[in-house]
């Protein structure tokens, strides 16, 4: 039979501390109030946020990351922006939304929706933009600009139509045709 412990034995952070981690120990992770439940360990789950200051102050006093952020967290553009630096530091570029998802990342993804989508942030954080803006290329100053790039990078050659589709610079054929085909835009 176990032994109860005496009342207000969790008021003390280092009683806490030591059976959470025996509790972090078990599982793998910081537990959740439910988990804690689930273990038989309510009077922990209580301790936590009676005496200590809730589930997201021990959890940050441990050293631990929040696996689910604050009401509001995403609404502040710093926090997005921190944890978006993260995973670009992580992956080595501007991740899509998808990419985020694969990472567990999606609640990133819908804060960057809400922060005007994933163009405006990539601008606003100082990315290039993986897309060109629909309607872009209709602009003759853009679309000279653009195929002038790619000749540079093509050794000064016009690039054929498969060059552009491996360039993945579809958007440019299509530009080509707009104004008249290849024999025109050549001159």
């Amino acid at each position: 039979m176990k032994t109860r412990r005496p009342k207000g034995y969790f008021q003390n952070w280092d009683n806490l501390e030591n059976e959470l981690k025996r509790v972090i120990d078990k599982l793998g992770h910081f537990p959740s109030g439910d988990e804690l439940i689930k273990l038989k360990k309510s009077s922990l789950a209580y301790a936590i946020n009676k005496y200590h200051g809730g589930f997201h102050t021990v959890r940050e006093k441990r050293g631990y990351e929040e696996s689910i952020k604050q009401m509001g967290y995403w609404e502040d553009w710093k926090n997005v922006k921190r944890e978006l630096k993260i995973v670009i530091e992580e992956v080595g570029y501007f991740p899509i939304s998808k990419e985020l998802r694969k990472l567990k990342k999606s609640s990133l993804a819908s804060a960057i929706i809400s922060h005007g989508g994933f163009p405006a942030v990539r601008k606003r954080m100082g990315h290039e933009l993986k897309r060109i803006p629909n309607g872009y290329l209709r602009d003759w100053n853009n679309f000279e600009k653009e195929m002038n790039k790619v000749i540079k990078g093509n050794g000064g050659n016009f690039p054929t139509d498969g060059e552009l589709r491996r360039l993945r610079k579809s958007g440019l054929n299509t530009a080509i045709n707009f104004y008249g085909g290849v024999n025109f835009i050549r001159k």
